[in-house]
């Protein structure tokens, strides 16, 4: 009995279960902002990711047709390594 009765006991003017219900509500009020501002970065981060990656494979298959038209190898253009004079 005074376990129930210590839990409806006020503090302050304050029912000790209706703040611990208000705290419970606020707790799951921030974690659903947490989820939505989680989803919205995730969204964007895979939208930039996707769109970069467009851009390479545009920029890739360009520089494939202008050698394939040139007839010149990536290879001609990569750097060389130097040999070391020990």
């Amino acid at each position: 009995m005074a376990i129930i009765k210590d839990m409806n006991q006020k503090v302050h003017g304050i029912d000790k279960r209706k703040f611990r219900n208000s705290i419970g509500d606020l707790a799951d009020q921030l974690r659903l902002i947490e989820q939505k501002i989680t989803m919205g970065t995730d969204n964007s981060i895979d939208i930039n990711y996707k769109e970069q990656q467009k851009e390479i494979n545009r920029v890739y298959s360009s520089v494939q047709k202008i050698t394939e038209s040139d007839n010149l190898l990536m290879s001609d253009y990569a750097p060389k390594a130097k040999k070391r004079l020990s």
